[in-house]
């Protein structure tokens, strides 16, 4: 059950994260190479299969990393 929280919170944030950086996937791409060693094509649903399928990164670094871009992130969303 909590997995399948973690992945419904994770699209979510996902969602969010892509429209902040709509114009800049190259950035997210590159951020998941030197974070988690993960290669993916700069493409939206490139990147979206690859977060989602990582058990490494939570929703917690993607809430992180759309704050770093003054993004907004709904605490509410983990209660």
């Amino acid at each position: 059950m909590k997995s399948e929280k973690d992945r419904e919170i994770k699209e979510i944030l996902l969602r969010d994260l892509f429209s902040i950086k709509k114009d800049s996937l190259e950035e997210i791409s590159e951020w998941l190479y030197e974070e988690y060693g993960i290669k993916a094509e700069p493409k939206e649903e490139v990147l979206k299969k690859k977060i989602l399928s990582s058990k490494e990164i939570t929703s917690h670094d993607i809430a992180l990393l759309i704050i770093e871009n003054g993004g907004y992130v709904n605490e509410q969303l983990w209660f």
